[in-house]
């Protein structure tokens, strides 16, 4: 008699509502990660029971249950975690390879190479837009308070192009192989409205949703998937605000680290050893805000701030 634990990777009991076809994709696709058998059976009949056709084609099953994979918390959808417990510590070594792939979610990021002052303005300056009321078009009664704000946010403008221009001069012959990441698009869409993060240096925290440790990973060289800025829905009326460049990193975002060389404990980001899968986690991104901002306060040597009840509860 087989023991229990001679069963394949991902492979349903004789009576499973999964289909042996998808569990044989999972494998392919995922051959580092065991998926928790609890939630694929979950995931495949709340597929089958509400959200397909009477009789999904196979390929539809598989894209659909990737989909919930990429938007669920691994610590739910996986039997254990994969990253070494000495990840830390080693000098240097590799995590996964081309075609086998580990699999590991955002839980974290931010741009080191902008001063974290930077984006704490930009914080504010996003939380400041989500509450004013929309714009009127002007009538002949406000004209005057209009060119007055519009005279203020020219000199706002013309103070950051200032600063942005006395930075660079305080750097100016500094051997910095991170200039290299620096996008002067992005750096005058930023110093023209105030909502847009500037882009140099990303850092990225990972977590197999298992292990308590979260890995730090940065750009050896521009991973163009990855970005702070790009779409995102206003929380009053929905409406998309569309912006230049990828959609926005959210976190919870799934990654697969194929061969990513890892130094010191921080993994180096590099195109063609890591893909950026997309997904989240919803209730992890709603905290995203309140995860940079103390994440960037830190930085400063400043104390955290109080984490705000979500509107509703309380």
């Amino acid at each position: 008699m087989a023991s229990a634990g001679s069963s394949s990777r991902n492979q349903p009991a004789t009576n499973s509502v999964v289909p042996a076809v998808l569990s044989s994709w999972l494998r392919a696709r995922y051959p580092t990660m065991t998926v928790r058998q609890e939630w694929l059976e979950g995931c495949v009949e709340y597929l089958l029971e509400s959200a397909l056709p009477a009789r999904p084609t196979d390929r539809t099953l598989i894209r659909q249950t990737n989909q919930q994979l990429l938007h669920a918390d691994l610590a739910d959808s996986t039997e254990n975690g994969v990253l070494p417990a000495d990840v830390l510590t080693r000098h240097k070594h590799r995590l996964g390879e081309r075609n086998r792939g580990i699999l590991l979610q955002i839980v974290g990021i931010m741009d080191v190479g902008i001063p974290a002052q930077t984006q704490l303005d930009v914080l504010a300056a996003l939380k400041e837009a989500r509450l004013a009321p929309p714009r009127l078009p002007h009538s002949n009664s406000n004209q005057a308070a209009s060119g007055a704000a519009a005279e203020h946010d020219r000199r706002q403008r013309e103070d950051r192009q200032q600063a942005a221009e006395d930075q660079a001069q305080q750097q100016e012959g500094e051997e910095d192989h991170m200039s290299a990441f620096h996008s002067s698009e992005t750096q005058l869409a930023s110093l023209s409205n105030p909502t847009i993060y500037p882009r140099s240096l990303i850092r990225l925290h990972l977590s197999d949703g298992h292990a308590e440790l979260l890995l730090p990973a940065f750009e050896h060289s521009r991973i163009e998937a990855l970005s702070m800025n790009g779409r995102r829905e206003d929380e009053e009326g929905g409406e998309e605000v569309r912006e230049q460049g990828p959609q926005r990193t959210l976190l919870g975002c799934k990654v697969l680290l194929k061969g990513s060389e890892v130094r010191r404990g921080q993994v180096l980001l590099r195109p063609g050893e890591v893909e950026i899968l997309g997904g989240s986690i919803p209730e992890l991104e709603a905290r995203a805000e309140y995860i940079l901002t103390n994440s960037l306060r830190v930085r400063l040597g400043k104390s955290p701030e109080p984490e705000e009840e979500p509107p509703g509860q309380g």
